[in-house]
């Protein structure tokens, strides 16, 4: 019984590495692709809880206030506000809402938007 615990264990483990590299690839590939089309992209703290809406994206403080921060590279939102525009880069179609560029990416089978980084203003 004991040796079924240790090799489960070692299954779990096994699975959140192969989960880690593989998020660690798919970042270093949208890292890799935003540097090729010339965005600018700021990142999100891991523990830390943030909040979209109409194309904004917020923080609280430390003093629990909301604050708008840039919208952190990697982040999924379900939709885009009405007044987004297309803009080619390199010869691909992405969304823009304000200075953010986001690209369409399944998650759990449906589509959602990506904040790829942000254009040189």
């Amino acid at each position: 019984e004991q040796n079924a615990i240790i090799a489960q264990n070692n299954a779990t483990i096994a699975a959140q590495n192969q989960a880690i590299a593989m998020n660690q690839q798919l970042a270093s590939q949208a890292y890799t692709l935003a540097n090729e089309l010339g965005l600018v992209q700021s990142y999100a703290a891991a523990d830390g809880e943030y909040f979209y809406q109409d194309g904004v994206f917020y923080a609280k403080d430390k003093s629990g206030e909301y604050k708008v921060i840039v919208p952190p590279a990697g982040a999924l939102v379900e939709s885009l506000p009405d007044d987004y525009e297309m803009v080619t880069l390199d010869g691909k179609e992405y969304y823009k809402v304000d200075d953010t560029v986001y690209k369409v990416v399944l998650s759990e089978g449906k589509p959602v938007f990506e904040v790829m980084g942000q254009l040189f203003s």
